[in-house]
C-alpha cells in the first residue's frame, strides 16, 4: 500500500467529503461512458499548437496549448479524482515513500512557464510550455491551485509552444493585444470554478492524467511542503507582473548554463527579468546586409542622421528614448512635409519628466503631419506602463534600412558640427531584413495599451552651448556582412546580445559603457548575493584567455564615493581580480583630457569582427525592465573603426607634442651639421627624438640633439618627429641647403699655382746670378 501524507489544507468535514465523493464517482462514470462513446460525453475538438499560433475554445471541452511529461524522473502519485472534485487535496501517495527530485535539463519536459498571480481586473494568467523535442499531448491533464481545477480537453502542443491560459479573455486582450489559447471557462468537463490564484500566495501544480506531480510553482505566503517543490516559495511578484521561469542560457553565479532551469526550487524563478502582461516576447533576429555605414558621435553622427533622413522617400519610424534636438525635429518635419509618412514613439515619463524642449520638438513634428506618440501609464485604464522606460534610440527608413544608436535624439548626443558632445557609436545597415525585425518591434510598441496621441503640449527650444570640438574619425563604410538584432527585456539572459558578445570573444574584448555597476538587486546586495551577469561574463572571458579592457565614464555621478557599486569601484574590482589572478585585464575611467562630455556609449568590440552597438546600460534595471533595442554585426571593417576608436579613447593622454628645429639654413659639403630640438612641450613630457634625414619616413638618428655630416651637394630635407609616453606624435620638418664651398681652388690650381711659382722664383735666381 502506498503511504498517505496528510498535508492539512481545506480540511472538510465526513459529510461534505462524502457528498463529494458520490458526485466523483457519478464524474468517473461519465468518463467511463466517454471512453465507451456514450453520446453527449464526447469531446468536441483537438486543439493543435504550433509556430505560435493560439485558438479561442470553441466549445466548453476546447483546449490550448500543451506540455511534455517529464520523463528522466520518477513521479509522485496523487489522490483519486474524487478527492480532487471535493475540491480537497488531502493526501499524497508517493511511489515507496520516495519523491525524486526533477533534473535540470531534462529532456521533453512541460513546465509551467509563467504565472501572473495579481494581475489588473481580471487578467490572472498561467502559461505551460513544451521545452521537449515532439509533440506533447496534454489530454486530460489537471492544473490546480488544492482548492480548483482545471482539466484540459484533448490537446496537443508543438514542440517550443507555449500555452497561456487566461482568466478572461477580454480583459488578457485588452493588455495583451492578441487572444489566449484558453480561458478559465473553457476547460473540460470535471473543471471547477474555484481554480482562482490568491495574490498573496499559492500553488500552482500540474498533473498528468494518472495524477502524478508534472510541475509545480509555490509562490508568497504558501505553506506547501509536498512533491515537485524543495525550499522557500518564490517571492510573490508586483501587481500585474510575471513569474518568469529561467529560460536557456541562464546566469547562474556569473556562470552561462546551456540548460532549462527545473530543480523544482525557487531558484528557478529567481531571474531579475520583469515582464508584464502586454509586454512583447520576440526573439533575436538575424539578417544580412549589402552595406552600412559605422560612425561616432560626436564627430560625425549628425552628418549620417540628416543624411539618412533627408534620403527617405516613403517611411521614418523612430522609437526613442528623448528627442530634443531642434536641428533633427526640423530635419523630420521637412520630411513629412514632402510627403513622407513619419512615425515617432518617445517615452512620455522619462527621468524628470518631459523637457521644455521635448515638448518642442514633438509639437514641431506633429504640426508637420508627422504621427506622435508617447508611451504613459496613464493612458491605460488600470494605469500599467509595459516597461519601465522606452530606453531604445533607432530608426527604420523606407523599409530598406535601419538606424542603432547609443544617443538620445539630443544636442549632447547629436551636436552642431565640431562641437562636443558625448561619446556614442552608431550604425545604418541597408537591410530589408533588418527593417522588417525592427518594424515588428516599432508597431508591436506602437499599438500597445500604454500609448497615447501626443497631447500637442509646447515648449521652447533653449541653445545648446558646447565647447569646439577636434572631429576624429568621418563615418566609414562597410559592408556586405550579417548582423542580428536583440531587443530587451525579451532576450535578457537569452539570446543575451551581451552575453553573445563576450561569448564570441576568443582573442580581444573591448568594453566601453556609460556605467556597470559592480553588482545587480540594491545597493545593500553585494558581487557575492546578486553579481552582475554582464560584469562576471567579460572578467570569464578574461579568465580563458581573452585580452579585455573596460573603459568607464569618469563623470562624478557615476563615481560617488557613498556609492559602493559605481564605476570606480568596479574599475578596482576588475584591477584587483586581474592582479590576484595574473590576468590579461585592465579596467579604467576615461581621461578627462579626452575633451567630449561624457561616455554615454554601450558597445563592445570582440576580436577584431564582432562589434555590438546598442542602448543598454550594465545595470539591472536596463536590460530586464526597459525596452532596449542592441545590434550585433559581424564586420572586420566596421569592428576595426570602432576598435580603433576605443584605443583612441582608452588613452590618459592625447594632447601631441611640440617640437621646432635649430640648424643652420646652409653647410657646405662635408661638414659636421648639428641638429637640436628646441621650444620643446608636452603636458606629460616628450621621450623620443626621431630624425629622418634620407626622407624615407623611418628615423636615421635619435635624441634631443644629434650630428650630421652633410654627405650630398643640393637641398635637403630634416623632419624631427617628437612622441610622448602615450603614442602621440607630432612631426616638423626644415631645409638645409648643402653645397662647396665658394671661393676655394681645387687641388689642381693649387698645384698648378705651385709650380708656376717654383718656375718663377727658379727662374729669378736664374737670371740673377
Amino acid at each position: 500500500m502506498p503511504i498517505l501524507s496528510h498535508i492539512g489544507k481545506f480540511e472538510k468535514d465526513r459529510v461534505v467529503s462524502g457528498i463529494m465523493r458520490v458526485w466523483a464517482l457519478v464524474l468517473c462514470l461519465v468518463v467511463i461512458s466517454a471512453g465507451l462513446g456514450v453520446p453527449g460525453t464526447e469531446i468536441s475538438e483537438t486543439l493543435v499548437l504550433e509556430n505560435g499560433s493560439s485558438q479561442s475554445c470553441a466549445s466548453t471541452t476546447g483546449p490550448s496549448k500543451g506540455t511534455i511529461s517529464k520523463v528522466s524522473v520518477s513521479k509522485t502519485q496523487m489522490t483519486a479524482a474524487s478527492e480532487w472534485e471535493a475540491g480537497v487535496f488531502e493526501n499524497f501517495v508517493s511511489e515507496g515513500g520516495v519523491f525524486e527530485t526533477d533534473a535540470i535539463g531534462a529532456p521533453d519536459n512541460v513546465l509551467i512557464w509563467s504565472v501572473i498571480p495579481d494581475g489588473y481586473n481580471y487578467t490572472e494568467t498561467v502559461v505551460l510550455k513544451n521545452v521537449g523535442n515532439s509533440q506533447a499531448n496534454i489530454t486530460g491533464w489537471t492544473l490546480t491551485d488544492l482548492e480548483g481545477k482545471k482539466i484540459f480537453g484533448t490537446t496537443l502542443i508543438e514542440a517550443g509552444q507555449e500555452l497561456v491560459i487566461a482568466q478572461s479573455r477580454n480583459d488578457y486582450m485588452h493588455l495583451a493585444k492578441t487572444a489566449p489559447d484558453l480561458t478559465y471557462d473553457c476547460f473540460a468537463e470535471g473543471s471547477t470554478k474555484n481554480f482562482i490564484l490568491a495574490n498573496s500566495g499559492d500553488e500552482v501544480i500540474l498533473l498528468d492524467t494518472e495524477q502524478n506531480v508534472v510541475d509545480v510553482l509555490i509562490y508568497g505566503d504558501s505553506t506547501y511542503n509536498g512533491p515537485g517543490w524543495h525550499g522557500e516559495p518564490v517571492k510573490r511578484p508586483s501587481k500585474g507582473v510575471y513569474l518568469t521561469r529561467q529560460g536557456p542560457r541562464v546566469v547562474f553565479e556569473g556562470v552561462v548554463e546551456t540548460e532549462w532551469a527545473d530543480t523544482d526550487t525557487a531558484k528557478d524563478w529567481d531571474t531579475p527579468v520583469i515582464r508584464k502582461l502586454g509586454s512583447s516576447n520576440f526573439d533575436a533576429g538575424h539578417f544580412s546586409f549589402q552595406s552600412g555605414t559605422v560612425f561616432l558621435m560626436p564627430d560625425s553622427g549628425l552628418e549620417v542622421l540628416e543624411e539618412a533622413i533627408a534620403a527617405s522617400n516613403s517611411s521614418i519610424l523612430i522609437h526613442v528614448y528623448e528627442f530634443t534636438s531642434e536641428r533633427l525635429a526640423s530635419q523630420v518635419a521637412n520630411a513629412s512635409k514632402r510627403g513622407v509618412n513619419v512615425k515617432i514613439l518617445i517615452d512620455g515619463e522619462p527621468v524628470g519628466g518631459m523637457s521644455t524642449m521635448s515638448k518642442a520638438a514633438a509639437k514641431l513634428m506633429q504640426d508637420s503631419g508627422a504621427s506622435v506618440k508617447m508611451v504613459s501609464k496613464s493612458n491605460d485604464v488600470w494605469g500599467q506602463k509595459r516597461y519601465a522606460f522606452i530606453h531604445c534610440k533607432y530608426l527604420v527608413i523606407d523599409s530598406s534600412s535601419v538606424v542603432v544608436m547609443s544617443e538620445n535624439l539630443k544636442d549632447s548626443g547629436f551636436p552642431h558640427p565640431d562641437r562636443e558632445g558625448n561619446r556614442g557609436w552608431g550604425a545604418q545597415l541597408h537591410s530589408a531584413e533588418g527593417a522588417a525585425l525592427l518594424s515588428n518591434l516599432f508597431f508591436a510598441d506602437w499599438n500597445a495599451t500604454d500609448v497615447v496621441d501626443y497631447p500637442g503640449w509646447t515648449g521652447t527650444f533653449i541653445d545648446f552651448f558646447s565647447n569646439p570640438w577636434t572631429r576624429g574619425l568621418s563615418p566609414l563604410d562597410i559592408g556586405p556582412g550579417t548582423a542580428s538584432l536583440h531587443f530587451t527585456p525579451d532576450c535578457t539572459l537569452v539570446n543575451d546580445p551581451v552575453l553573445t558578445m563576450v561569448n564570441l570573444a576568443q582573442h580581444t574584448l573591448y568594453v566601453q559603457q556609460f556605467y556597470i555597476y559592480k553588482w545587480w538587486g540594491t545597493r545593500h546586495d553585494c558581487e557575492i548575493t546578486r553579481p552582475n551577469p554582464y560584469l562576471e561574463a567579460v572578467i570569464n572571458a578574461a579568465r580563458r584567455g581573452v585580452e579585455v579592457k573596460v573603459l568607464l565614464d569618469a563623470t562624478y555621478y557615476n563615481v560617488e564615493k557613498d556609492n559602493p557599486r559605481d564605476n570606480d569601484d568596479t574599475v578596482e574590482y576588475i584591477n584587483r581580480i586581474s592582479k590576484e589572478e595574473s590576468l590579461d585585464m585592465e579596467a579604467r575611467l576615461v581621461s578627462p583630457v579626452q575633451g567630449f562630455d561624457k561616455i554615454h556609449n554601450k558597445g563592445m568590440v570582440a576580436d577584431g569582427q564582432y562589434v555590438m552597438v546598442s542602448s543598454i546600460n550594465w545595470n539591472q534595471n536596463s536590460p530586464c525592465a526597459n525596452r532596449e533595442v542592441a545590434l550585433v554585426i559581424h564586420s572586420p571593417e566596421g569592428a576595426w573603426y570602432f576598435q580603433h576608436s576605443f584605443k583612441r579613447d582608452w588613452l590618459e593622454d592625447i594632447s601631441h607634442p611640440r617640437a621646432s628645429i635649430q640648424c643652420p639654413n646652409n653647410a657646405v659639403l662635408g661638414d659636421i651639421v648639428i641638429l637640436r630640438a628646441t621650444q620643446i612641450w608636452d603636458d606629460v613630457g616628450v621621450v623620443n627624438y626621431s630624425w629622418d634625414i634620407n626622407g624615407d619616413g623611418e628615423g636615421d638618428l635619435f635624441g634631443k640633439e644629434v650630428y650630421w655630416q652633410a654627405n650630398k651637394v643640393g637641398t635637403i630635407e630634416i623632419a624631427l618627429t617628437v612622441s610622448d609616453a602615450a603614442g602621440n606624435l607630432t612631426t616638423t620638418k626644415t631645409e638645409i641647403r648643402i653645397h662647396k664651398s665658394e671661393g676655394t681652388l681645387s687641388m689642381w690650381w693649387v698645384l698648378l699655382i705651385l709650380v708656376l711659382v717654383v718656375g718663377i722664383a727658379g727662374a729669378f735666381f736664374f737670371f740673377k746670378r
